[in-house]
């Protein structure tokens, strides 16, 4: 019973580090759409507004019309963007599955430590717990997952060995890392 919840326990991590990175991803892109948005949409502004107000020329020497036009379809085409991609919702779906698999988590560490005695119940509890969060939040894309399994791998290994080697260079681990695993040279220690 307890090694099936320390398993429910390694995959909730897991996917609380793929999620993570997935809201990451998501969060930035929809970032840096907005501050395009946000910049174009300015410069339009300044283009419309205040150049003929200062007599200076904001269009970079190109025709004021044909560049307020160009200005124009590239704000629109951002706010298509934006508007079909939603990276801001799938960031915060994501960041729903985060928590959902954190309360997991934690729930397996608190059954896992020792402190109470584990029954068929609490087993079903936490299973139930851990197959309903992809209804509640989002699923991993296929293409994603195992990048993202990579990565969580890579980042339990080094915190592990940042343990027993606390002055390393976290960039020198990945390196000698990814020289152990594809070249079979295990320079590690």
């Amino acid at each position: 019973m307890l090694d099936e919840i320390k398993q429910i326990e390694r995959k909730a991590n897991q996917a609380c580090s793929i999620h993570a990175s997935l809201r990451d991803k998501y969060t930035t892109k929809a970032k840096i759409l907005d501050y395009l948005l946000m910049a174009a949409t300015t410069y339009l502004l300044g283009l419309t507004l205040v150049e003929p107000t200062i007599g200076l020329p904001l269009s970079l020497g190109f025709d004021r019309v044909l560049f307020i036009t160009a200005m124009s379809l590239i704000a629109f085409f951002l706010s298509i963007v934006q508007f079909k991609n939603d990276w801001k919702t799938i960031a915060e779906a994501h960041h729903l599955s985060f928590k959902e698999y954190a309360k997991v988590k934690a729930e397996c560490r608190t059954l896992t430590s020792g402190s109470k005695v584990v029954g068929e119940v609490d087993y079903q509890r936490i299973s139930d717990s851990y197959n309903i969060v992809a209804d509640i939040g989002t699923h991993i894309p296929e293409k994603e997952f195992l990048n993202g399994k990579k990565r969580h791998k890579k980042k339990v290994f080094i915190s592990q060995y940042l343990d027993e080697h606390p002055g390393a260079w976290v960039w020198l681990i990945k390196f000698k890392l990814l020289i152990r695993d594809n070249f079979g040279i295990d320079i590690l220690d």
